[in-house]
């Protein structure tokens, strides 16, 4: 139960991610230090629909895995840590400015990625025990 919480809680961020990109897409790309023009809208709609596709099959893993949603957490435990590796990416490269939501985003993922980890790894031993 406490690994379905974490992909419902992943969702969850997701979620508000994509809110966020829909009703303040300057500001998002403002707290990157970088310049919002009419032209990066397109862009950010492609990133809005793939958002809304993970947030869908994150939902669903749950459903589709039911005892066994252990064998999807180490896949999103990898999952949660590839915006780490693009932010510590784009820091390294000077693409970006490091400012405190580096810190606070990235400190985020990196629970999540724990998180998923650890109760997967749990419930994978729960199931094992019922075997």
């Amino acid at each position: 139960m406490k690994l379905k919480f974490v992909f419902w809680a992943f969702a969850a961020i997701q979620f508000l991610t994509l809110l966020a990109m829909m009703f303040s897409p300057r500001e998002i790309a403002e707290s990157f230090g970088i310049e919002y023009s009419e032209s990066m809208s397109v862009i950010f709609q492609f990133a809005m629909l793939t958002q809304l596709m993970l947030i869908i099959i994150t939902l669903q893993i749950p459903n589709w895995l039911g005892k066994r949603l252990g064998k999807a957490a180490l896949t999103y435990a990898a999952i949660a840590l590839l915006p780490v590796c693009q932010n510590v990416y784009h820091i390294a490269s000077d693409i970006l400015p490091l400012t405190g939501a580096f810190y606070i985003e990235n400190s985020l993922w990196i629970i999540f990625s724990v998180a998923f980890y650890l109760f997967g790894k749990r419930e994978s031993e729960d199931v094992k025990e019922d075997i």
